[in-house]
């Protein structure tokens, strides 16, 4: 399941940094400033509740 691999610590929610790490290692995602905004916009999208934390139900949510 795609939320229980970027959640790595296994507490039911994905963090900024799981999500990071997921991008860096699947995407190549750059660790320069331009990315890491777009990174946050799409976590901000993602974390409808603004709990800073992902959610399972509101990943799903989003991948609708």
């Amino acid at each position: 399941m795609l939320f229980t691999f970027i959640d790595k610590d296994g507490n039911g929610k994905i963090s900024k940094k799981e999500l990071r790490v997921f991008f860096e290692n699947m995407k190549g995602l750059d660790k320069d400033d331009k990315e890491r905004d777009k990174l946050d916009n799409i976590f901000k999208k993602i974390d409808q509740d603004g709990s800073h934390h992902i959610t399972m139900k509101e990943l799903y949510r989003f991948m609708k």
